[in-house]
């Protein structure tokens, strides 16, 4: 019981200290909008900036290209060149080469 009143005691001399050290550990680490929440969060905000901006390089590479496919020549050059097709005119030669790997 001694070791109770002593504890009392203490709290009673260092109230203010007790109470901004509970406020420190809730806002600190318990509350679910805690400070090491907070930082967690914002991590998790700035990786995913970094995803957004990538992405949004990608669409805009791929808008560029559909908008100069708007032209027959693109359209020409997109179907030989990545789709090897050809007229019924013109032979098509493919060279392979090797690697000495």
């Amino acid at each position: 019981m001694k070791i109770f009143y002593g504890f009392l005691r203490f709290i009673r001399r260092h109230k203010y200290f007790v109470a901004l050290f509970v406020f420190a550990l809730l806002v600190g680490g318990i509350d679910e909008n805690s400070l090491l929440r907070f930082y967690a969060l914002r991590q998790e905000n700035a990786v995913l900036r970094r995803e957004i901006a990538e992405k949004e390089a990608i669409y805009a590479h791929y808008a560029q290209q559909l908008s100069e496919l708007s032209r027959p020549e693109a359209v020409e050059r997109v179907a030989r060149v990545e789709l090897g097709m050809h007229t019924d005119d013109e032979d098509v030669y493919l060279i392979q080469v090797e690697n000495e790997e």
